[in-house]
């Protein structure tokens, strides 16, 4: 399996770098910055793809996103992935990371209605993640 990651969030590094420890079989890419995630999504292919909902400094690479100041760059990266933007990864499954706090239910689950459910919330231990995602030992 292929994984991508893509935050600029140092726990979460710290938790793909678990992940490439325990599951040495998965080939997982961590992409810190918007620039270097559309050079990768752009030659790469991936089983699955995880993205930070809040991700600054993508508004020249991420159409739209730039009135949300980076608030839903992520989610507009996904929604690019899914319409074939990057051809090699239209059919990866998407993900999405964020640091929203749960408890804020309207919040929520309006997210989960637009990005069908497929939320996961920070901090995240190693393998509660890995068993989000769909990686097995």
């Amino acid at each position: 399996m292929k994984i991508l990651f893509v935050d600029d969030d140092y726990e979460i590094a710290m938790t793909v770098r678990a992940l490439k420890a325990r599951y040495p079989d998965c080939e997982i890419i961590l992409a810190n910055s918007i620039r270097k995630t559309v050079e990768i999504l752009s030659t790469d292919k991936f089983d699955r793809i995880v993205l930070d909902i809040m991700f600054p400094g993508g508004d020249e690479l991420v159409p739209g996103s730039e009135k949300f100041g980076g608030l839903f760059t992520g989610i507009k990266l996904g929604e690019m992935i899914a319409a074939g933007f990057f051809p090699l990864n239209r059919a990866s499954i998407v993900y999405y990371l964020t640091a929203l706090d749960s408890s804020n239910h309207e919040a929520v689950a309006d997210l989960q209605k637009r990005i069908d459910e497929k939320l996961i919330f920070k901090p995240v231990h190693t393998t509660e993640l890995a068993t989000l995602i769909g990686i097995r030992s």
